[in-house]
């Protein structure tokens, strides 16, 4: 049995040694089929590979290790029918940063695959990248940065912006100065608005705004170019000829100003003057095609009045200067004044303290007691019948909690009341505001009258009165 057993063995190892005999002729024929053109060599590959866009162009990023026998880098896109080469020498350090620039790029979408190759055509398998190309049609659909104002002042101009996005960068101002020079100003993304010195109104002033076509990461940029937008004017506003049709006339105590508005601005017109040595403003908002108001307070003879005029927007021009002559108005003497009459007061802060020429004084309403609410008022007696041409407060001197609102009231006898309007008052300012009233009316009494404010209380340091004794 074991020589049978044997014999059987024998015979299974011959055929095995047959069979394996022929299976590795097979695996031969088929590996010689492989190498028949011969062995394949695989150079070293780049690594890390990234894309950043530019104008029609491409820069390709990455590293290569150890590529000893590697002599060029290609880039092949347009599915392998275009490729650019560049040539690579092994530096002395084991790792090479490789910075590709694909030039010459239609303006559209790319696959880019990177590989390297040998001086023997032996390459390395390939890495692909995506990235796009911009040009002309990405840069003819860019608008400038938007300007939402204009401001003009003695020949120097602000431009005021409009928020930036995420892929604008600077902006660019064009314009000509007085000397027929042309200048342009540089404003960072971050700059809301930017000053233009020695402008002149008569040439075009535009903006411009750089781009990039993808955005930042981590505040580094993707991509290698800027694109410009193209110039385009900034419309500057009505105003300058509204300003240019202003006249006035002389009336007591001031002047009548008159202006033409044709397209019905809503406007802000302040109107600056001296008067005693300080500076007055009086400040008229109108929308009148025909504009008009009585500008008072002034001194008389010849002198300066000088206007700005802003509308809603936040455009702004002058202040210009006209000569005028307003006729003879005085500061009413208040020796001889009395209070007569007042909703409430404070024991230390009387209505008289609203006639008695201190600014450092005021009238204050109860606010410890009965705390009362709006309106708050006081009579005033003159002693004798006056002509008023305007009212000039003050309010509590470094202090903006009080009235924004108030009414004037006059009288010949003090029962019998005309009102000559409700006016805005501006709690921000210490100087004296000044309101012109229609008609110089004649009057004994004036009433004062606080008719809405932030909190409930109201308060005034003085009152002026303006007209003939």
């Amino acid at each position: 049995m074991k020589t049978i057993y044997n014999k059987s063995k024998s015979f299974f190892l011959g055929v095995l040694g047959v069979a394996m005999f022929v299976s590795c002729a097979d695996q031969n024929d088929v590996h010689q089929e492989y190498i028949k053109d011969g062995e394949t060599f695989y150079t070293n590959k780049v690594d890390s590979v990234t894309a950043m866009a530019g104008k029609n162009r491409v820069q390709i990023s990455g590293y290569i290790t150890s590529a000893f026998s590697v002599s060029e880098i290609v880039v092949s896109y347009d599915q392998g029918n275009s490729e650019q080469v560049f040539t690579y020498e092994k530096s002395e350090a084991e790792t090479d940063q490789l910075n590709l620039m694909v030039t010459d790029l239609e303006e559209k979408n790319y696959e880019f695959e990177v590989f390297s190759r040998d001086a023997h055509g032996n390459i390395s398998v390939p890495v692909s990248v995506f990235a796009s190309s911009y040009g002309e049609k990405y840069r003819s659909l860019l608008e400038s940065r938007p300007v939402n104002s204009f401001s003009y002042s003695e020949g120097d101009a602000t431009v005021t912006f409009g928020l930036s996005n995420e892929y604008q960068r600077k902006s660019e101002v064009f314009y000509t100065n007085n000397s027929g020079e042309e200048t342009i100003v540089e404003v960072v993304k971050d700059e809301s608005e930017t000053v233009l010195t020695d402008v002149s109104l008569d040439a075009a002033i535009m903006v411009r705004t750089y781009y990039v076509p993808t955005q930042a990461i981590e505040d580094e940029e993707t991509s290698i170019d800027q694109f410009e937008s193209d110039w385009k004017n900034i419309d500057l506003p009505a105003i300058p000829s509204i300003l240019e049709t202003i006249s006035f006339a002389s009336v007591l105590g001031g002047v009548e100003a008159s202006w033409s508005n044709p397209d019905g601005l809503n406007l802000q017109l302040t109107f600056s003057f001296t008067a005693g040595g300080a500076v007055k403003t009086q400040t008229v908002t109108s929308s009148d095609i025909n504009g008009e108001a009585v500008i008072s307070g002034m001194e008389e003879g010849e002198q300066i009045i000088e206007v700005t005029i802003a509308d809603l927007y936040g455009n702004s021009f002058g202040p210009k200067e006209f000569t005028v002559t307003p006729e003879a108005a005085v500061l009413l003497d208040k020796s001889a004044w009395t209070v007569v009459e007042y909703s409430s007061d404070e024991p230390t802060r009387k209505a008289l303290h609203t006639i008695d020429g201190d600014l450092s004084t005021f009238w204050h309403t109860d606010w410890s007691n009965q705390a009362p609410p709006y309106p708050h008022h006081f009579v005033i007696d003159m002693g004798a019948e006056k002509t008023i041409t305007s009212f000039e407060v003050f309010r509590r001197q470094g202090d903006s909690r009080g009235q924004t609102k108030h009414q004037f009231l006059v009288s010949l006898d003090g029962e019998i009341w005309t009102d000559l309007g409700s006016y805005n008052m501006n709690p921000q300012t210490n100087d004296g505001q000044v309101y012109a009233m229609p008609q110089n009316p004649k009057a004994r009494y004036f009433k004062y009258v606080a008719l809405e404010g932030p909190n409930f209380y109201a308060f005034l340091a003085e009152i002026n009165v303006y007209g003939l004794e």
